[in-house]
């Protein structure tokens, strides 16, 4: 009885309005550094114009299992689905605000209460502006529906650690979130190795009931649905070293711009030193920062480092363009920057006073966001061709008398989509 009562006493501390305002804060701070893509939003961004071209053209639910690329997206699907309704100009619009959204309740996800072990609610507000906030790539991922699954595997790794509390009703509710994430990405099957972790799996029976019948319900759905198999290089991972502690330690604290500065100027040994120094400095808080911490925020750093180290394997395995001297990172590197950082902030705001930590993150934060900030924008000269193209979907949506007399193709070379079939 004492022990709930002191439960309930630490979740009185922090009331639920709290985790509304810091989401709306960390909403804030994702659209304004997105605001060039909710102005001028692109359609033909990678993945997306897959989407529109499925989705557009006709209601059909069963739209939601198409597979692409090998897998099957269902969650970019579902969601791309449910903009395509909207009227034709909203759709790019949607497509933007949906991601979004998206990404930042996934870096809310470590405000729940019963996280509370893995530090004050500052610190954990701390920690999801920097997975909200800090680019990971060259180009904003987030915005996308295509690439924000990646921010969804983020929420996963956190739900499916977070401490059990309350009802029964509310574990099932834990759970039932936990099924919808698994079915959105197909590398959420890399998480199951976390079943062995005998803390992680302690009174969370309904969590991990959800996690893999919902992971064999995915599974069955892309065995009768896929067609074609994705190529795997096995050789690929004998770069994975340098990916790990190069692209993902270096460019996590000092943005994109350095390490191809240093190989130029300098040579790899430079970028090495770099990376160990950077590495270095990381455990070195890392492992102060453990002692006498709960067990659960040793497992959320076990576990979100776990999501990013076999998220670049994957990638590696099956993606022949990352090569180690690749000027341009993807969203492979993205899961594990973001536990790469998140780590490191809630380790240095434990070993540090906020007088001390707070500068530290706010330097770190604007050299990797100035790093590369240039190319945020790189998309601006193709604005034009895509309101022409809404324009000319709205054109034939009137002549045609409705959109189901529209379809859209993909160009081969990053494929947008275009009208191409009359009535």
């Amino acid at each position: 009885m004492g022990g709930q009562v002191g439960v309930d006493d630490l979740r009185g501390r922090e009331p639920r309005w709290w985790r509304w305002l810091a989401f709306a804060v960390l909403l804030l701070g994702v659209v304004w550094r997105a605001s060039a893509w909710l102005r001028e939003p692109l359609l033909e961004f990678e993945d997306g114009a897959v989407l529109f071209a499925r989705c557009f053209a006709e209601a059909d639910p069963g739209r939601w299992f198409e597979p692409y690329g090998g897998y099957v997206p269902i969650g970019p699907n579902v969601t791309a689905w449910f903009a395509c309704r909207l009227p034709i100009a909203a759709i790019p619009f949607a497509f933007v605000a949906l991601a979004v959204a998206l990404h930042a309740a996934a870096a809310a996800s470590v405000l729940h209460p019963d996280w509370r072990s893995l530090g004050s609610f500052g610190q954990r507000l701390v920690v999801a502006a920097s997975v909200a906030w800090l680019p990971v790539t060259d180009h904003l991922h987030f915005t996308t529906l295509s690439y924000v699954q990646w921010g969804m595997l983020w929420w996963l790794v956190v739900l499916m650690l977070r401490p059990p509390a309350g009802s029964t009703a509310a574990r099932w509710r834990h759970g039932a979130l936990v099924a919808a994430l698994v079915v959105w990405h197909p590398l959420a099957i890399t998480l199951a190795p976390l079943w062995f972790v005998r803390r992680a799996r302690e009174g969370r029976r309904e969590v991990w009931l959800c996690f893999v019948l919902s992971g064999v319900a995915y599974w069955v759905v892309r065995w009768f649905v896929v067609t074609e198999a994705t190529d795997v290089d096995p050789a690929r991972l004998g770069d994975l070293a340098y990916h790990w502690f190069v692209r993902v330690g270096v460019e996590a604290v000092a943005g994109t711009e350095l390490r191809p500065w240093l190989l130029t100027a300098a040579g790899a040994w430079a970028v090495w030193l770099v990376a160990a120094v950077v590495w270095g400095a990381w455990a070195w808080l890392v492992v102060h920062a453990l002692r006498g911490v709960a067990a659960a925020a040793r497992w959320f750093a076990v576990g979100v480092l776990w999501l990013g180290f076999v998220s670049l394997a994957a990638g590696l395995l099956c993606r022949d363009e990352l090569v180690a001297d690749a000027y341009w990172p993807v969203r492979y590197y993205g899961p594990g920057r973001h536990a790469f950082v998140a780590v490191g902030v809630l380790a240095l705001l434990r070993v540090a006073s906020w007088r001390v930590a707070v500068p530290v993150i706010v330097a770190v934060t604007a050299a990797v966001t100035l790093a590369g900030a240039e190319r945020y924008h790189r998309h601006a000269e193709r604005s034009a061709d895509v309101r022409a193209f809404v324009a000319e979907l709205r054109r034939q949506e009137v002549e045609r008398g409705g959109r189901r007399w529209i379809r859209a193709r993909m160009r081969p070379k990053f494929g947008w989509p275009i009208v191409v079939r009359p009535r």
